[in-house]
């Protein structure tokens, strides 16, 4: 599971872990004490209490672990490191580029135990967060080759081989977003505006923009209507 030493990531487990052991406590004395203590008009207001309980619990707890895994992602260095690589190549060499491995790999490499259900939570937010610092770092390329655009996809596929047995989780998310948004760099121009359209909700525009900015092959009128379409979609 992810590293947990910085920015009070340990606190904000503890914090976790620690509201869901007094929410637990709480409901297994519910119906022996606490309800057999209270006033009966006080039911009422005990009952709205513990539904507020098992309506806010599921909503808190997540968010409390995407915290962390911002915390535990170097989002800024991983795109720093990304916008450096140069990814209008004009042959792709076997090699994949170490900007996922330096950083990110071992950052996720660290353990320490925890319980299963945090883990899980760590670890799905954690490689949320490391998809969109790659996103975010893909979408940096101001000139991009279709070579390039290869290594971009034998550097993610060296990452995903790795991570993938590392935290258990299959499919890794965000994985859909970041493969989608490589391999669309390859769509001939009468594909791409269906495709922008298709999937304009689930990127930035900013991403878009700058996917359509770097393909080639598409015309300078044609990048220039799309543009155009994508910072006016609002």
């Amino acid at each position: 599971m992810p590293a947990c030493g910085t920015d009070g990531v340990s606190a904000r487990l503890v914090a976790c872990e620690s509201l869901l052991l007094l929410c637990r406590e709480l409901c297994g004395l519910r119906e022996a004490v606490i309800s057999a203590l209270l006033p009966a008009e006080a039911a009422e207001a005990c009952e709205a209490f513990f539904t507020q309980i098992d309506d806010v619990l599921p909503e808190v707890v997540p968010a409390v672990y995407s915290c962390v895994g911002a915390a535990v992602v170097p989002h800024q260095q991983l795109v720093q490191q990304m916008s450096s690589v140069n990814w209008s190549i004009s042959r792709l060499e076997s090699q994949h580029n170490g900007y996922g491995f330096s950083s990110v790999l071992q950052t996720v490499k660290t353990r320490q135990p925890l319980p299963a259900n945090a883990e899980q939570h760590l670890w799905r937010t954690t490689v949320y967060q490391l998809h969109a610092a790659l996103l975010a770092g893909y979408a940096a390329a101001k000139v991009c080759s279709n070579e390039g655009r290869s290594l971009m996809q034998l550097d993610y596929q060296q990452l995903t081989s790795k991570l993938e047995p590392l935290c258990g989780l299959r499919p890794l998310p965000g994985r859909p977003l970041v493969e989608s948004y490589i391999k669309a760099f390859y769509l001939p121009e009468s594909a791409l505006r269906d495709w922008l359209i298709e999937h304009r909700s689930e990127y930035n525009t900013r991403h878009l923009v700058a996917l359509v900015g770097v393909m080639s092959h598409v015309p300078k009128h044609a990048k220039t209507a799309l543009t155009a379409m994508l910072e006016n979609r609002e």
